[in-house]
């Protein structure tokens, strides 16, 4: 409630472009996990993955060589032309589609969270690296994306460029499709290799399209670096990667979670006023909110905040590393995070 409260004082964003993880609203699992399980992956060990006791990011991952990719063109079909779930037998609240999709307009492509790939004989032909992965998933949003424009001209599809399907594909790619890119973001600025690389994978993608990409970015307390009580600021660093990516990008969602709203609404305010305005000057922001929050302790405490900033971007969070769930912190031992 904090969080949404500050959010309506710093303009949060401008309106929804939903992307996130589309597929899974449509519950394939719930509705063919039983009559149809050649449409799910198949295991290593030969057995599809499917039914109604899979859940969470083992549920919906989807075999691509099977007629899924048909359903999930009707269904994308339904949502883009305001029809309601109910018309393609989905059981929602309300009977309104989830806020994944925009009804009338968009409909998101994207996978479930910790993708797999499919091992049956046609598959493992399509997936046997990360470019034939990649190469496959944009083929079926391409396939959507041409789909959903014979029911509604203006309807467009959105989906993530996301590991193991990061690489900009060998395939074309239709006007409609609009993407955006998971990448590590402002905490790539202390790895200069792994900035250049995020850089080049962004602009390609960018010609590779036409067109800006928006982005999907990590400063958050999460998995191993769910450390509660260490604040997790990088007002300095968010400052300066948006502002080096002005001519490339429409925007970002700066994935933020923390324990506390205080351990890092600097990342917020900062993220919210550079947004606006580009040519923020992140340092005169900074002195001012010292200066309004501390009064006579301004420098101090400026000094404190910097140290913040340093220490959990050089020191704790220093190595990153992508997994099937994006990029994660591989933070040092807890004895040494507190002892040093």
């Amino acid at each position: 409630p904090d969080k949404n409260y500050y959010a309506s004082f710093l303009r949060w964003s401008t309106k929804l472009v939903p992307t996130n993880h589309g597929l899974l609203d449509l519950k394939l699992n719930e509705r063919f996990g039983t009559s149809h399980p050649e449409y799910f992956i198949m295991t290593s060990g030969g057995k599809r993955s499917c039914g109604p006791a899979v859940r969470g990011q083992a549920a919906n991952q989807l075999c691509y060589s099977s007629k899924v990719t048909e359903i999930i063109k009707e269904d994308a079909a339904a949502v883009v032309s305001g029809q309601p779930p109910s018309s393609r037998g989905i059981s929602c609240p309300y009977d309104a589609w989830p806020p994944n999709h925009l009804a009338g307009r968009i409909f998101s492509a994207m996978p479930n969270d910790g993708f797999r790939p499919c091992h049956c004989p046609q598959c493992t032909k399509l997936m046997d690296s990360e470019q034939h992965i990649s190469n496959t998933v944009w083929r079926f949003t391409a396939d959507i994306a041409r789909h959903v424009r014979k029911v509604n001209p203006d309807a467009a599809v959105t989906q993530m460029a996301y590991w193991p399907y990061r690489a900009v594909p060998e395939v074309n790619l239709p006007e409609n499709v609009y993407v955006q890119l998971g990448v590590t973001g402002p905490l790539n600025l202390n790895a200069p290799e792994a900035l250049e690389e995020e850089l080049q994978l962004i602009r390609s993608w960018k010609a590779k399209l036409g067109r800006k990409v928006w982005l999907w970015n990590y400063c958050n307390k999460y998995g191993t670096s769910q450390v509660d009580t260490i604040p997790g600021f990088l007002p300095r660093m968010i400052g300066a990667y948006y502002k080096l990516l002005r001519d490339d990008i429409y925007g970002a969602f700066l994935q933020s979670d923390s324990d506390n709203l205080l351990n890092a609404y600097l990342n917020h305010y900062v993220m919210m006023k550079v947004a606006w305005n580009l040519d923020t000057d992140v340092e005169a922001m900074l002195d001012e909110h010292h200066k309004r929050m501390f009064g006579p302790g301004a420098a101090p405490m400026k000094k404190f905040y910097d140290q913040l900033e340093t220490l959990w971007s050089n020191q704790f969070c220093r190595r990153r590393i992508n997994t099937a769930l994006g990029p994660t912190v591989a933070p040092p031992p807890l004895n040494e995070t507190w002892t040093k």
